[in-house]
C-alpha cells in the first residue's frame, strides 16, 4: 500500500496594515482534508494544533517560528506528523 502525503502551504495574510495577520492553510494532494482542515486560522498555534496526529515538535517551531516572522512556509507532511 503506498502512503499519501499531502504538501502544506501557509501563509500570512492580511488586509491593512494595522491588522494582525491571519494565517492561511492550504493542503496539497489527495484527500488534503486528511490531517487537518484547510482555511484560515486566527494565531498560529491554533493552526499547528489543528493537524491530527500532531505535528513533529520540530515541524510545530519551524512554522511558528517563519510565521511570528510574517513569511510564508511550506513543507510536506512525509516526515511531519509525530508518531503515536
Amino acid at each position: 500500500m503506498q502512503e499519501i502525503h499531502q504538501d502544506v502551504t501557509i501563509t500570512p495574510i492580511r488586509r491593512l496594515e494595522a491588522e494582525p495577520f491571519m494565517y492561511r492553510l492550504l493542503v496539497y494532494g489527495k484527500t488534503p482534508h486528511m490531517w487537518t482542515t484547510p482555511g484560515i486560522y486566527s494565531t498560529p498555534e491554533k493552526l499547528v494544533a489543528s493537524f491530527t496526529p500532531p505535528l513533529t515538535h520540530e515541524h510545530q517551531s519551524r512554522i511558528l517560528d517563519t510565521l511570528r516572522n510574517g513569511k510564508e512556509i511550506r513543507f510536506s507532511l512525509k516526515d511531519g506528523l509525530a508518531r503515536l
